[in-house]
């Protein structure tokens, strides 16, 4: 029998759930309607893009074009052949993801208060600046939870002698493959807790890389610093921090819808006694509960090893991320974890690769989701370990072990829900005891 005290927590629970699902499901109509929206052909789209005088338009997305050039004389034509008549192109970039958690704690770690968040709201532009040098462009701006901040903010050139491409911005460090793929696009609603307790995060910096060897091969080096609250990621208020990533697709297949993916990626910081690793338990409302507090450090080395292995609708995926801590006049500290997740496509899609950045991208459905036909879109089940340790020597930051399913509903390649289960084993001085959770999440993206 339940005491008092817990059913009405276990009720609240289930009201949260109830609530969040209605949502989802009241929701759907939208989505279905709003992506079934008569399009123009691909040759009026093509005229749109080239020829159409007009400055705002749709086309799969809220699209404009400002500073119309004045008229060029060259070879006696208005406009010489595929010159853009414009200074400036671009698209508004709009996401929404609402989450509701619901926790069940165990075995003495205390209680965690259930609840439902706007997990993300984006707002922002990218595009095109035809001029200096036609550097892409993107200005976001991003409400993480309740922690406004800027978002992806950067002016990228592409196409440049020996560099490849230059990155100037607010925009995620080379480092770690789970941290680089857009939050709009990962297997699961949260990164894995080692690479949430590693990975830089969104900085401020500087980059330069390119794919090379008929994109087979990636490589991007980086020198940042941090000017913000990070939404995840280290939380080192550090003085400079180096980072860099090389990928090597070891085999591909594109007809097959195979690839095998390795990478290594490496970052180095100057803590100025600033130094914190710390992880939530995979789900965003939970507190931190290993956290290792500010460490006198001087240096931190990190080292990730990186693996995926897609075979048609189905994907393996692992890292293993170590940090080397150097302690002024003390030994060595070592940090570490690892994660695998596995996933599959029960309507047969696969996760698409970018060869150029060496990530994976945003899925398409067959079969878009329709009130109107058969279409009922694509799904995708899941699983995750994970494992961290944030635990040495006189450190006790904590370790946890982890254990999360999923199963994802793309409605459209726009609108998704997610629906998963987690149990989380904690182990700190703290906070001991076992964590469940489901979540659920209503995502859209344009």
């Amino acid at each position: 029998m339940l005491r008092p005290k817990e059913a009405r927590r276990v009720r609240r629970q289930g009201f949260g759930i109830l609530t969040t699902s209605f949502l989802a499901l009241a929701f759907t109509p939208l989505a279905v309607f709003a992506d079934e929206t008569p399009t123009p052909s691909s040759s009026s789209t093509q005229e749109t893009d080239s020829q159409s005088p007009r400055r705002i338009y749709w086309d799969d997305g809220l699209r404009f074009r400002f500073g119309r050039k004045a008229p060029s004389t060259e070879d006696g034509l208005a406009n010489p052949a595929g010159e853009e008549p414009y200074w400036i192109t671009g698209k508004v970039n709009a996401g929404l993801q609402v989450d509701s958690d619901n926790y069940i704690t165990s075995n003495g770690l205390e209680n965690i208060s259930s609840g439902w968040e706007v997990r993300r709201f984006k707002l922002g532009v990218g595009g095109e600046i035809l001029a200096i040098g036609r550097p892409l462009y993107a200005m976001n701006f991003e409400l993480a939870g309740t922690k406004p901040q800027w978002a992806d903010t950067y002016l990228l050139w592409q196409g440049l002698p020996w560099i490849g491409s230059l990155k100037v911005g607010n925009f995620d460090p080379p480092f770690s493959l789970e941290a680089l793929i857009s939050s709009r696009d990962v297997t699961f609603m949260e990164q894995a807790s080692p690479v949430a307790a590693f990975a830089p995060g969104r900085r401020i910096g500087v980059a330069i890389g390119s794919p090379v060897w008929d994109e087979s091969v990636t490589w991007s080096v980086g020198l940042f610093t941090a000017v913000q609250t990070q939404d995840v990621g280290d939380t080192t208020r550090d003085a400079g921090r180096i980072a860099a990533r090389v990928t090597w697709l070891v085999s591909r297949d594109a007809a097959a819808r195979r690839w095998v993916h390795l990478g290594l990626g490496v970052t180095a910081v100057a803590s100025q006694d600033s130094l914190e690793y710390r992880s939530r338990p995979e789900s965003h409302l939970a507190p931190y509960l290993v956290d290792t507090g500010t460490l006198r450090a001087g240096e931190a080395e990190l080292v990730d090893l990186e693996a995926a292995w897609v075979e048609g609708p189905f994907s393996l995926q692992s890292e293993v991320l170590h940090s080397f801590v150097d302690q002024p006049g003390a030994s060595m500290l070592n940090f570490g974890g690892a994660y695998v997740h596995a996933s599959w496509f029960l309507t047969g899609e696969s996760r698409p690769y970018d060869t150029t950045r060496g990530i994976f991208g945003p899925v398409t459905p067959r079969q878009d989701f329709s009130l109107r036909g058969s279409g009922w879109g694509a799904f995708e089940v899941g699983t995750r370990l994970s494992y961290l340790d944030l635990t040495s020597q006189s450190v006790r930051g904590g370790v946890i072990h982890g254990l999360t399913g999923d199963l994802t509903w793309y409605l459209t390649r726009h609108w998704k829900t997610k629906f998963e289960y987690g149990f989380e084993a904690i182990r700190s001085g703290s906070s001991n005891g076992n964590l469940q959770f489901f979540q659920l999440r209503f995502q859209v993206d344009y």
